[in-house]
């Protein structure tokens, strides 16, 4: 059984301090929260855990070496808002930071990526995703030439 942690609860921390935690604990993977650090997304947090926008291959090695030093496998990168808002302005900076995401999964190795389908309360799911198509049928196809997979939750109940 592996145990799994969502980086997201962990907003006061850094990545360190998370993965030791995590080590010290018995978790085996972590889920990590990269929410941009030009905006906060999420009313509980704004975690930003591993910085998307600027990773580079050295930190990449970095981030792999510390992970593989304490016996934790990071299972994915989280990003917890929708890329498609209800506030549709600020739209494409999700989408674009969502590609980065992926830029960063396929440096770091990483084959999934967790992010939320719509947050828009007024549709229903189904309606949401043919609406959306055009948004997540390019993001889809980069997703899968860089050979990693995007699990979209639905913040629906």
């Amino acid at each position: 059984m592996r145990l799994v942690l969502d980086t997201t609860t962990c907003s006061d921390m850094t990545f360190e301090e998370v993965v030791d935690f995590a080590s010290e604990n018995k978790f085996t993977s972590l889920e990590v929260s990269c929410c941009p650090r030009w905006k906060s997304h999420r009313k509980t947090t704004d975690a930003c855990h591993i910085d998307v926008e600027n990773i580079n291959y050295a930190m990449s090695m970095e981030i792999k070496k510390y992970c593989k030093d304490k016996n934790i496998e990071i299972s994915a990168l989280s990003y917890q808002p929708s890329v498609v808002e209800v506030n549709e302005e600020n739209c494409d900076e999700y989408i674009q930071h969502l590609y980065k995401m992926i830029d960063a999964a396929h440096l770091l190795g990483i084959s999934k990526i967790i992010t939320i389908i719509t947050c828009n309360q007024t549709k229903k799911y189904y309606y949401t995703m043919e609406i959306d198509k055009k948004t997540w049928n390019p993001i889809y196809l980069y997703a899968n030439d860089k050979k990693v997979e995007l699990l979209l939750k639905t913040n629906e109940y």
